[in-house]
């Protein structure tokens, strides 16, 4: 299947899961959700920034000093948001398990430009970095990661130094960060955006690939086997960079997985992206 049309064909399925949650609710049980907080203002934001600027936390209720996980929806950097079904019951799952999630809304295109998503990233991981005490988070223990494009804006936003540095942070600032199927040359939104064909393989500075010699925490890098096409080996390219310039990462296939099911599965007890993310943040 061309690659243009299996990720129009995955974005829609995106859209529709919302739709389902309305019919299997998760189960918030001891979690503390804390919904729609602020992390940027000013007379200086655009209408579209201050609609997009917002995160909601997951909290395992009860506990402190726990574990901090900002984490970043899919979409192809084009749709979906942090109420999705996609974005909460990941919230849900890593709260249940002691973990505590920020999940953010960033600028999507054609009305956010590159690289206004990937600021936005920055800006939210700092707000957590400076507020997730007031919430019984431990800021030692943040960590930074994302399904799909959120798997590429994890990984651009902690490897370009700038972003973070914007705002007072550090890449080292972070304990980790986590990738799952993301796109780790330009992203094809940020291609388009230029103009440039998505088939068109670019490591510039909008590439992960591009900036391999930064220092940086620990990656965990997860994709599906039957993720979409040519997402695996640009996963393991990225990987080979990495350890070559003498970074800590564990990448790792999972099996009977697909580019949805690798994050849509999240709730299953025993799912293998769960427990991967979970060893990692509690290693």
């Amino acid at each position: 299947m061309h690659y243009t049309l299996l990720l129009s064909l995955s974005l829609i399925s995106l859209l529709v899961f919302p739709a389902r949650a309305q019919q299997a609710e998760p189960d918030l049980s001891g979690i503390k959700t804390v919904y729609n907080l602020p992390y940027k203002s000013g007379q200086q934001l655009s209408a579209y920034e201050k609609e997009r600027a917002y995160l909601d936390l997951y909290l395992p209720e009860g506990q402190s000093d726990f574990p901090v996980l900002v984490w970043l929806h899919g979409g192809g950097l084009k749709i979906n948001s942090k109420d999705s079904l996609e974005s909460r019951i990941v919230g849900i799952r890593m709260a249940k398990e002691g973990v505590g999630v920020a999940i953010i809304n960033y600028r999507l295109s054609p009305e956010g430009q590159y690289p206004d998503y990937i600021e936005d990233v920055a800006a939210a991981t700092a707000w957590v970095h400076q507020h997730i005490k007031e919430y019984q988070g431990n800021p030692e223990k943040l960590y930074l990661g994302g399904h799909s494009a959120g798997g590429y804006l994890a990984a651009i936003a902690t490897l370009d130094a700038s972003y973070l540095q914007a705002y007072d942070m550090q890449p080292g600032t972070l304990e980790g960060i986590i990738c799952i199927s993301g796109q780790m040359d330009s992203h094809n939104t940020v291609k388009e955006e230029k103009g440039i064909a998505a088939e068109e393989k670019i490591i510039d500075a909008s590439a992960p690939l591009y900036h391999t010699a930064t220092d940086v925490p620990p990656f965990l890098i997860l994709y599906a086997d039957d993720d979409i096409p040519g997402r695996g080996a640009i996963n393991e390219e990225f990987a080979r960079a990495m350890k070559k310039a003498g970074h800590k990462l564990k990448i790792k296939e999972l099996k009977n997985k697909d580019h949805l099911s690798i994050v849509m599965e999240i709730m299953e007890p025993k799912d293998a992206t769960a427990r991967q993310m979970l060893s990692f943040i509690k290693k």
